[in-house]
């Protein structure tokens, strides 16, 4: 698995033998950041985010960086860090730092 967190709560429970429900409530990401988030995971890659300007790409990397921080995917985390660092600006330094 691409997430720690998943892994431990998917797998972990099955190596005890509990056999209760593996659903899993996600309520603090958006569905369309979920969606992305969903899309890395079983791809190893962002998906595509042409239909996206600037502003918005930059708003779905931020949520995905922070996604990937609280769900342990530390490659995506490298890779959402990559593309705010590069859009890294005046305008823009403190909201980025403060992800980091």
């Amino acid at each position: 698995m691409r997430s720690a967190v998943f892994d431990t709560q998917f797998y972990g429970r099955m190596a005890i033998g509990d056999n209760e429900s593996q659903d899993i409530t996600i309520d603090d990401l958006q569905p369309a950041v979920f969606k992305a988030f969903l899309h890395f995971v079983y791809t190893d890659s962002l998906p595509s985010m042409v239909d996206l300007d600037d502003d918005e790409k930059r708003e779905m990397v931020k949520h995905l960086f922070v996604a990937a921080d609280k769900y342990a995917t530390k490659r995506m985390k490298v890779i959402c860090e990559g593309i705010l660092w590069k859009s890294l600006d005046a305008e823009t330094a403190a909201t980025i730092l403060a992800l980091t």
